[in-house]
């Protein structure tokens, strides 16, 4: 009898996590559906994007989290966002899938603001590789291709996978593909799960890519070959890269520009070569 007392005496707590999570679930559902009233599509953008004089306030916030921001990506470049943690770097960024509407200020992607492109069209065009990665206890088929691009081929997801040097290693598992990653990916390692999420930015087809801090979590090592990774790709498909990092020597080689933000305020900016 003693050991269900014990649990007895947990029932309490379980059932307070159990509220909270269900408060925070319906808080979700009871959300209004996003604003979608653009009317422009493209299959394919030119990966152009310009920011002028952002300004993003959060609710209950006394100081902005963006603060006159002035950008412009060309296409096929690579631009560094670089900054301490609370600049504004991950902020900047999700405003880009409009993932938050700017408080003053507009952005567009290839001279048309965004709030005219359609949601689906706007975001096919944009993927995001960030720091913390999101891997399901399932086969690394699945991983790479979920939710809305679950109706990826076969194909299409080994093009992707050997697009992002993951099939090196895949290969080398017993069932390839079909291979499980284990829960959070713990089967795989830090560099072999970075890859994946690179591969499931790739299946998207982009035109811009934005990378949340994708080395951070590295050893040496494994950044260099990430980094080597991405500069290939760049070259061959011509993407436009917003890369988000807090260590100027990790954008030393790969940035074309380079915006320096602290406090939501941009400190500094122009070429590598001008800022380093």
């Amino acid at each position: 009898m003693l050991p269900s007392l014990k649990r007895l005496t947990s029932v309490q707590a379980m059932m307070q996590r159990g509220v909270a999570a269900a408060a925070d679930l319906f808080h979700i559902i009871d959300m209004p559906g996003e604003i979608d009233t653009g009317r422009h599509e493209a299959t394919r953008c030119r990966g152009e994007l310009e920011l002028r004089e952002v300004v993003l306030r959060y609710p209950g916030q006394a100081r902005p989290a963006l603060d006159g921001i002035s950008l412009h990506c060309a296409p096929g470049t690579v631009t560094a966002l670089v900054g301490r943690s609370g600049s504004g770097k991950s902020s900047l960024a999700s405003l880009i899938p409009r993932f938050y509407e700017p408080d003053s200020g507009s952005i567009l992607l290839d001279g048309v603001p965004l709030h005219e492109w359609t949601l689906h069209s706007l975001r096919s065009q944009i993927a995001w590789v960030g720091q913390q990665l999101v891997l399901f206890n399932d086969s690394i088929a699945h991983n790479i291709a979920f939710g809305g691009l679950a109706g990826a081929t076969e194909q299409q997801i080994e093009a992707a996978a050997d697009a992002a040097n993951a099939m090196e290693f895949i290969r080398q598992l017993p069932e390839g593909l079909g291979s499980q990653t284990g829960e959070g990916g713990a089967l795989l390692s830090g560099g072999q799960r970075q890859r994946i999420a690179i591969a499931r930015a790739l299946v998207l087809n982009p035109k811009v890519l934005v990378l949340d801090e994708p080395v951070s979590a590295l050893d040496v090592s494994i950044q260099a070959q990430i980094l080597n990774l991405l500069g290939d790709l760049q070259e061959k498909h011509g993407l436009t890269y917003i890369f988000i990092s807090h260590d100027l020597k990790v954008v030393q080689h790969v940035a074309d520009e380079v915006m320096i933000m602290y406090l939501g305020k941009p400190v500094e900016k122009g070429s590598a070569e001008e800022v380093f």
